[in-house]
């Protein structure tokens, strides 16, 4: 595919099939600057596949056809003056196809001196960079989305060493991203021993078994706080799970405002949620947060369908269980900021902090499907009503009690087992 080189001593045969052969792209131009010079007097199978030129194509021309609108021409100017100067040049840049298609390449180029020690020629390696190129952008992407994240994120290796933490992780536990890289989660660990969560934690590692469960950690300034955490095996291909991915969710707040409220005695002994009186003290602040930073407060009170068919059917301690049931689901499937309370007897309260109506109703409305999911043995579905109703700034807690109230009486009467919002005529 080559041709002689002139003035050039020709190549061995065996070094040239070499680079014919060769999987990075061989290009060799003379070392004449007139004429548009320097001119391309050589180029391998491979750059002409990279370029898709033919040989014929490329013989006799300058380089410089290569380039195009992206080509960075900083590298070019550096690279004209490494020929001029007879020196080693290596850079990357963005060249173009005959097809006009850009591409990343990556190249070096070596002066090649005669017996004379004059240069004769410049023969340069190239590799097309693309693909590894749009992978590090790709990565960079990806840093970048975990970044935007609220939760704390962090990837292990299988040696549990820290190879990733985002923004939010250095946020939470006070720890820079340089801090933690090559360092194990211990780094987070409190004096407190808990065996089953160890456990737990074993089994991720030693069997792909994804965790979740809530952890007490260690602030880099020694105080400790806790986190809603799930540990999951990042499967990289189908051979071997060589990574895993901690996600973490500051419940710390909730935490210390539960034992508060257990302290205070505000919680329900039976369903082991807020009761009555617990939910008014936090509906309190809620609302006055609502008011001071101008955000939507949704309250939904539900109410347990044909409660008392269960008593008197299958007696109280079944309807026991029906409500303890709904109160734990109802906690589970809520939002760390949201108020669940047993309102009374088969009542509860719901409150949905920066939610409106149209954000609620599709909260509550999952909720209320959830709930027809729960199985008790030996008794028939549960199923919930539910009213809804939106804080108006300014209105005190009775007043938004009663229009979610009202809803839920509508709800009631249009057949159960249904989300209703509340009405908006002029005289409530």
């Amino acid at each position: 595919m080559s041709l002689p080189f002139g003035h050039l001593t020709s190549l061995p045969l065996l070094i040239e099939t070499a680079l014919e052969q060769a999987f990075n792209s061989v290009l060799i131009t003379d070392a004449l600057f007139t004429d548009d010079g320097p001119h391309i007097i050589y180029a391998n199978q491979s750059f002409c596949r990279m370029t898709g030129y033919a040989l014929d194509e490329l013989l006799g021309s300058n380089p410089r056809i290569l380039q195009g609108e992206l080509t960075d021409r900083v590298v070019i100017n550096r690279l004209k003056k490494s020929l001029h100067d007879e020196a080693y040049f290596f850079g990357s840049t963005v060249n173009y196809r005959k097809n006009g298609e850009p591409y990343d390449v990556e190249w070096n180029i070596t002066p090649v001196r005669g017996t004379t020690g004059q240069v004769e020629c410049f023969i340069s390696i190239q590799q097309d960079v693309s693909s590894r190129n749009q992978s590090q952008r790709e990565l960079v992407m990806l840093a970048g989305a975990l970044n935007c994240a609220d939760d704390a994120i962090f990837i292990c290796n299988r040696q549990q060493k820290i190879v990733f933490a985002n923004q939010s992780f250095e946020k939470l536990t006070g720890y820079t991203l340089e801090e933690v890289l090559g360092k194990t989660p211990a780094i987070l660990s409190t004096n407190t021993k808990d065996e089953q969560t160890d456990q737990s934690v074993r089994r991720v590692i030693d069997e792909s078994v994804p965790y979740r469960g809530i952890m007490r950690n260690r602030h880099k300034d020694g105080t400790e706080f806790f986190v809603h955490q799930s540990i999951s095996p990042l499967a990289l291909d189908v051979r071997s799970n060589n990574y895993f991915v901690s996600i973490s969710k500051d419940i710390t707040q909730r935490i210390e405002e539960r034992q508060a409220l257990e302290e205070m005695a505000l919680q329900d002994s039976l369903t082991q949620i807020l009761n009555r009186r617990g939910a008014e003290l936090m509906l309190g602040s809620c609302l006055d947060e609502s008011s001071l930073k101008q955000r939507p407060v949704t309250l939904a009170i539900a109410d347990v369908d044909l409660f008392k068919q269960f008593n008197d059917n299958y007696g109280h301690e079944a309807g026991d269980k029906v409500l303890v049931a709904v109160a734990k689901l109802f906690e589970a499937s809520l939002r760390s900021q949201d108020i669940v309370a047993r309102w009374g007897g088969e009542e509860f309260l719901v409150a949905l902090p920066s939610a409106d109506m149209e954000r609620a109703f599709k909260l509550i409305e999952r909720l209320r499907l959830k709930v027809q999911q729960i199985s008790l043995e030996g008794l028939p579905t549960i199923t919930v009503s539910f009213g809804l109703a939106q804080y108006r700034l300014g209105e005190q807690l009775p007043q938004l009690l009663k229009r979610a109230d009202a809803a839920l009486y509508k709800a009631k009467h249009l057949g159960r087992n249904r989300v209703q919002l509340e009405s908006h005529r002029g005289d409530e």
